[in-house]
């Protein structure tokens, strides 16, 4: 208690820790949310209400959002386009579906509200942390290609290239 957190816990430029629960580390808890998120939104991998599937998706990305994990935001990308690719015939009648969905929306003024609320609410809780944490600042620079600790990765990377060359079947 009252000792710094270790440099891991904290991102650059954001003035509160990062969110890591019972894992190791932020990066695995976003691994443990990206994979979460792709249960939720993967259409027939987890059958449940809609209203609930939307609360949950809300809630998983503000989880992935306060661990401030690139890695984790990527992955969940990339799990949910995965996830998704089955589905892209469906997509390709998205245009159709939109004529369909307006109709659909005037009839169901009421469904759309109760789903829109999660959703709202969500953004404002994450335009709230964004803003109050510098967490905006940290988007930022790691999307402008300006985060000091991306600078570092390259070098890092090469280093363990150099390493695997020298002992191709390892140390020791």
């Amino acid at each position: 208690p009252g000792a710094p957190l270790p440099s891991a816990f904290v991102a650059s430029g954001v003035h509160q820790p990062r969110a890591f629960a019972t894992f190791n580390s932020p990066n695995e808890f976003a691994a443990f949310m990206a994979v979460t998120m792709g249960l939720i939104l993967i259409p027939r991998v987890v059958k449940m209400p809609s209203l609930l599937r939307v609360t949950l998706a809300v809630i998983v990305a503000l989880a992935l959002l306060l661990s401030y994990s690139r890695s984790g935001l990527l992955s969940a990308v990339v799990i949910v386009g995965v996830g998704l690719w089955p589905s892209r015939e469906w997509i390709r009648t998205l245009p159709g579906m939109a004529r369909d969905a307006v109709a659909w929306t005037r009839q169901h003024v009421q469904t759309v509200a109760v789903h829109a609320v999660p959703v709202v609410a969500g953004l404002v809780i994450a335009g709230l942390v964004l803003a109050t944490s510098g967490g905006g600042e940290f988007v930022g620079k790691t999307v402008g290609g300006q985060d000091a600790s991306a600078d570092n990765r390259p070098a890092s990377v090469s280093q363990g290239f150099k390493q695997i060359g020298a002992n191709p079947l390892g140390v020791g």
